[in-house]
């Protein structure tokens, strides 16, 4: 079967797996202590999963730029909830 890289398929399925279970945990442990470690450990996963997933960081924060305009940014602290 075909992987990424050198790695089977199997493999890096499981890779994957654990992947979105520690970004879970990390998530879990930063609302329950929002710590800037916590966060740190988060961000530590993110970067672990663009990278598995073979994403650039600058096609990244190009993504996130463009919903950001066309949604609105965090930065004046309103949410809105869309149903």
């Amino acid at each position: 079967m075909i992987g990424i890289g050198d790695i089977p398929y199997s493999t890096s399925l499981i890779h994957w797996q654990k992947l979105k279970e520690k970004l879970q945990e990390e998530v879990s442990e930063f609302l329950e202590n929002s710590t800037e470690e916590e966060l740190a450990d988060t961000l530590e996963v993110l970067e672990a999963i663009w990278t598995f997933k073979n994403i650039d960081q600058e096609i990244l924060r190009k993504i996130q730029n463009q919903r950001a305009t066309d949604r609105g940014h965090f930065t004046k602290r309103v949410i809105l909830n869309q149903s």
